[in-house]
């Protein structure tokens, strides 16, 4: 649609302090149609991102270097976001993928940096239907449920904590 399309939200996110993310690299299967459409040998989204580039590295902040403008890059999609991160070194990933299609951290941590402590940074790890929606399903009443809804919740997020613990090069402070 053009970059004149987000102008107006990272004018309202400077002037609140807040960021704009940007849709570039989905991870749905479906979305490679659009996406990854050929445009003269490059796909579409590298071109999205080359002209963000500029408009990324404006919004830097000073104590941090990261912009607050971000791009979602699926994390199904490692060489992808590995490329991206190339395109955009100073931009925060918000990485959807992660549980239901079967994204994993090794997958994840191309599309990451190593911070000034060693730690990978720059991203934002996404795994909203897998902790939301959690495979076992309760039955019975309201409140069995929302019981069951807890307990699972509870055990999903306590497993991707252990596997951030776990990960290779993914020393994270929970």
């Amino acid at each position: 649609m053009g970059l004149d399309t987000i102008e107006p939200y990272v004018k309202l996110s400077g002037h609140y302090g807040k960021g704009v993310i940007v849709v570039l690299r989905t991870s749905n299967p479906g979305a490679g149609v659009f996406q990854d459409a050929d445009t003269g040998g490059v796909p579409l989204y590298e071109i999205v991102a080359c002209a963000l580039r500029p408009l990324i590295d404006a919004h830097r902040g000073p104590s941090t270097g990261w912009s607050s403008i971000g791009v979602v890059t699926g994390a199904t999609f490692p060489e992808e976001a590995a490329r991206i991160r190339a395109l955009l070194p100073h931009a925060l990933f918000l990485l959807p993928g992660y549980g239901y299609q079967d994204a994993d951290l090794a997958r994840i941590a191309g599309a990451l940096v190593p911070g000034p402590a060693g730690i990978l940074e720059g991203g934002l790890i996404s795994s909203s239907r897998a902790t939301l929606f959690p495979a076992e399903a309760a039955t019975g009443s309201l409140a069995e449920w929302k019981s069951a809804f807890e307990e699972q919740f509870n055990r999903h997020v306590k497993s991707v904590r252990e596997a951030l613990r776990q990960a290779d090069g993914l020393s994270v402070p929970l």
